[in-house]
Formats: C-alpha cells, structure tokens, sequence
C-alpha cells in the first residue's frame, strides 16, 4: 500500500514539475492510486498514510550546511528579514518540526511553502507569496537558492531587468 501511494506521489510531482507547476492534491493522488488497486480510503486516511510514509528532513537525506543558521542569524543581525520559499509536499507543523530538527527555526517573517501556496517554484505566484508576507517588492528582495532553473530563474521572472531567452525559457 505504501509502495503504490509513494509511487502515485513521485510521479504526480514529476508531472506537475514538467508542466504548469500548480501543486497537486496529494492525498486525492494516493486515494485514486489505492483505490485502482482495491484499498478504498477517504480522503483523511489517505492523507495520514501520506503523511506517514513521507521522510523528510535528515532521514530523507536533508540537512541543514553547518554554517546556514549562522549565516541567517547574522542576516537578521543586519537588519535583514528572512523568508523561506519551497516546494514540499506538507506544510504546516510537519515542515515548522523539520526546520527545529534541522535548527533553522531562526525566527522567519514569512515562509512559502508550495503545498500550502498551491504552487510549485518556479512559478511566480509562491515568490509572490512570501514577497506579500514581507510587504516588499521583487526588486527589494534577494534569493538564495540550490537550483538555477527553479529558485534563481524563477525568483529572476519577477525582477526588474529580465529577459527571457526563447531556447531555454530562463530568465537571465
């Protein structure tokens, strides 16, 4: 059963990465994926198993760098406000304990997580979204990511000075 709604999450996040980057509904994904298989669950069951069978933080291969909670608590120091923008499968206290465990809870002005906003980077609207939180405009804002196509391009759409190139659709 684990194996069929974890396969049904993994490919619904490879199809909406591929396509219009709007968040899927995971629990309908692994309901309608157990259900093709005779395991009928409602939709807060199926959202408990997701819940359970997804690993996150060290244990699904995530950690923190040693020196990232230092670097943000001598931002804040600066005067800096911090917001966190990603694409998670869950929200809410499920992702605020795996910022603890990671110790990143540094105090953050706004987060945006995709699961929540309802959109996966690099779509504007959860740029969007955390730059709402912060009541400030693209051009006031830096992002600092791990992924040129998804945290750069995407945070780069909303900027002052884009372009964007036909051959690969970055903006540069």
């Amino acid at each position: 059963v684990a194996r069929v709604a974890w396969h049904a999450l993994d490919s619904a996040m490879k199809q909406v990465r591929a396509t219009g980057r709007v968040e899927p509904d995971y629990a309908a994904v692994a309901k309608a994926a157990l259900l093709s298989v005779g395991v009928s669950l409602s939709a807060r069951q199926a959202g408990e198993l997701m819940e359970t069978i997804y690993v996150s933080g060290e244990d699904g291969g995530k950690a923190a760098y040693p020196d990232a909670r230092p670097t943000l608590e001598a931002l804040r120091n600066r005067g800096f406000r911090l917001a966190i923008v990603t694409n998670r499968a869950f929200g809410g206290d499920r992702f605020r304990d795996d910022l603890r465990a990671a110790g990143l809870d540094v105090g953050w002005d706004a987060t945006a997580v995709s699961v929540e906003v309802g959109f996966l980077k690099p779509h504007p609207e959860i740029f969007r979204s955390a730059l709402r939180a912060l009541e400030i405009s693209a051009a006031e804002a830096v992002m600092v990511g791990n992924s040129l196509a998804e945290d750069v391009a995407g945070a780069q759409r909303l900027g002052p000075g884009q372009r964007k190139t036909e051959e690969d659709g970055i903006a540069r």
